[in-house]
């Protein structure tokens, strides 16, 4: 009965020896395949840019003044553009807007103090469109009334329904947005 007892342990002994090195080379390996694990590098490019300025040295009361919307795609192609620009409408009044760039077609619309333009690349175009500190859109506005007055590009980084610049795989690109204050003597 001894003996009996004595050979279970061992058995058990030996079972249990086995499973716990076992387990031991299973980790190690686990920890050097982490090891040897290559981490990529996250590198972010710069991406699109789109500001506002002023045509005029200076924006005199009730005299026309236009609003330059530049744009720079680093050096993506550019399929589209939304540009959202609000103001206030106690100091200006909308005139009319021209596009500054050929290819695109271009729509607007006017929602009280937003307006919202919408470039689209011409579909027979072929030609690859890069934006480097290209004027978009040219916007007539009347001053009426004398102080400082602000104009805003609307923009939210990762949202579709602001202001944006779409490349060639439908990726919005724009990353950073520069608004414009004015002084209206």
């Amino acid at each position: 009965m001894k003996k009996l007892t004595f050979y279970l342990l061992l058995f058990f002994a030996l079972v249990f020896t086995s499973f716990f090195l076992i387990m031991q080379l299973k980790t190690n390996q686990q920890k050097i395949k982490e090891k040897n694990k290559i981490s990529p590098t996250l590198t972010l490019k710069e991406g699109g840019k789109m500001w506002l300025a002023l045509e005029e040295k200076s924006v005199i009361l009730n005299k026309p003044t236009s609003i330059l919307v530049h744009s720079d795609s680093n050096n993506e192609a550019v399929t589209g553009f939304d540009i959202v620009l609000k103001y206030d409408k106690n100091f200006w009044q909308f005139i009319k807007l021209n596009s500054s760039v050929e290819n695109y077609q271009i729509f607007q619309r006017i929602n009280g103090d937003e307006i919202r333009i919408t470039g689209i690349k011409k579909p027979e175009s072929k030609v690859l469109t890069i934006f480097k500190d290209t004027p978009l859109i040219k916007i007539n506005f009347l001053p009426l009334k004398k102080g400082p007055a602000t104009f805003n590009i609307v923009f939210s980084p990762k949202l579709t329904n602001e202001s944006n610049l779409i490349n060639e795989e439908s990726q919005d690109i724009l990353q950073k947005v520069t608004n414009l204050q004015v002084n209206i003597e």
